[in-house]
């Protein structure tokens, strides 16, 4: 099982006029600084959270079907696209003949009837599917938000401090958000 970000998002959950705003900066000199430590940021929680937060394109690669597959890297939008090799052709399944079930973790993937059975090779079985709360900065709750000012305001004012984990006032906000996934 391997998961593989085909396309990261295009926004971040905080403009630089926010992470300004909660830093008490309102000059110009620091805004390429203040820019990569918003995306850190966001990298820092969302490996925190083991999911992304604004939408990304995730390719799950299996070697043969399961009776339920697991999509566990957060809340899945859209419908996952589900596809297998067949005799060296990739197959797209049709949406019928699958059910998409939504958990707390992600979602799970059943067959109606049954899976056929695919070519025998690594890449054999592909889920194409998204991941984040929405497209948008206003779809990301406020609390991951708050989460992601804290680590911003740490890593501005200790820039050449090493970072051992996140602060534990992001770490109390992220909590909720965090996926286990169940293998």
């Amino acid at each position: 099982m391997i998961y593989t970000i085909v396309s990261n998002p295009v926004v971040e959950p905080l403009t630089l006029a926010e992470a300004k705003l909660h830093l008490k900066q309102d000059f110009g000199e620091d805004d390429a600084l203040i820019s990569a430590l918003i995306k850190a940021s966001r990298l820092s929680a969302e490996n925190y959270c083991d999911t992304s937060f604004i939408q990304t394109a995730y390719k799950l690669t299996l070697n043969e079907f399961s009776d339920l597959i697991k999509l566990e890297r957060g809340k899945v939008i859209g419908t996952p696209v589900v596809k297998y090799y067949e005799n060296g052709t990739l197959v797209t399944v049709p949406t019928s003949e699958y059910r998409v079930i939504p958990t707390r973790y992600g979602a799970m993937i059943e067959p109606v009837s049954s899976w056929n059975v695919p070519d025998e090779r690594t890449d054999a079985v592909i889920i194409e599917f998204n991941v984040g709360f929405g497209t948008t900065a206003d779809d990301v709750p406020s609390d991951i938000k708050a989460a992601m000012k804290l680590i911003i305001g740490y890593l501005y004012e200790n820039r050449e401090d090493t970072v051992k984990s996140l602060p534990s006032a992001s770490e109390y906000l992220l909590k909720p958000y965090k996926v286990f996934p169940t293998c």
